[in-house]
């Protein structure tokens, strides 16, 4: 981090990247504002709202095992304190009486990578506790994720398709116009989007189950935002759709979503979860964002 303006907001440059993470709730909220891949002067934030910040925290009552998650917060307007310390920039928001809970956010940057880790520290249980860490893409970028192929497909016709990840272009179908792409990582996160917490905010769609929790965002051929996270912390990813409509929300929303937990809680428990944005340039087979990927588990194990 080289420094902080008047309006909280630490900037950082790299060989490859320049951006800077606002720390404080102004908007466009906290979160990362500004992102340039330095070889190809290609932006990846949005003119208006910020990549990497939490969005909202849901959690259900464990006294009514069959009742909605409850909105437990807004930490992009709430306040909340901040530090840098070795190079990380950490922001903390105190429990409240609508959150029993204490949330950290701590960015770290890297040569080609931003990575951030949202830690809880429980102080009430609650059900289908869940974090949902947003970023709001560039509007020129479009989305891609890598997804698992069903039991039918595999047997169906034998032979035809592999167990391998299947990269998709996430296009926009009129059956899910206006809503918000889930890819699950199984049938439990499908039961806790469907329980009603999001019916006032967003439409959040339930489509076809993630192979990996792992996206990327692209404009043409030029460089990728790549967005990962390990699947034992995901219970979700989620995109916006790459729309020929200019009227059409997700046009310049173009959102991209990890949901995080989603498990049962109880007071005292400590939570933690890393995601990694990588901002590189792609080789034509897109076999890049797959060694990323193991690249930054392998991170993950060493720590």
């Amino acid at each position: 981090m080289t420094g902080i303006t008047a309006t909280d907001v630490y900037e950082f440059e790299t060989g490859a990247l320049k951006g800077a993470i606002r720390a404080g709730n102004a908007l466009p909220h906290h979160g990362v504002i500004a992102l340039r891949h330095k070889p190809t002067g290609a932006e990846f934030g949005h003119p208006e709202w910020s990549l990497l910040n939490i969005f909202r925290i849901m959690g259900a009552d464990p006294g009514d095992s069959g009742g909605m998650g409850d909105d437990l917060g807004q930490p992009r307007s709430e306040e909340h304190k901040f530090e840098v310390s070795d190079g990380a920039l950490t922001l903390y928001w105190p429990p409240i009486p609508e959150r029993r809970a204490a949330v950290s956010l701590k960015y770290e940057v890297g040569e080609e990578h931003i990575d951030v880790t949202v830690s809880v520290r429980m102080e009430a249980p609650y059900n289908r506790f869940d974090i949902l860490l947003s970023s709001y893409n560039n509007p020129d970028v479009a989305p891609h994720v890598f997804l698992a192929r069903d039991k039918f497909e595999l047997t169906d016709v034998p032979g035809k398709f592999t167990d391998e990840p299947e990269l998709v272009r996430v296009t926009m179908h009129p059956a899910t116009r206006g809503g918000v792409l889930i890819f699950p990582r199984d049938v439990d996160a499908v039961r806790t989007f469907a329980d009603g917490r999001w019916d006032t905010l967003a439409r959040f769609s339930p489509v076809r189950r993630y192979k990996l929790p792992l996206m990327f965002h692209r404009a043409g051929s030029g460089p990728a935002a790549v967005w990962m996270t390990p699947p034992e912390t995901c219970f979700a990813m989620g995109t916006g759709y790459d729309s020929p409509d200019p009227e059409d929300r997700f046009t310049h929303n173009n959102p991209s979503y990890f949901s995080l937990f989603g498990q049962d809680v109880w007071t005292g428990d400590e939570l933690s979860a890393t995601a990694r944005l990588c901002v590189v340039e792609l080789e034509d087979d897109h076999s890049d964002p797959l060694r990323l990927y193991e690249d930054f588990l392998q991170d993950l194990r060493a720590r």
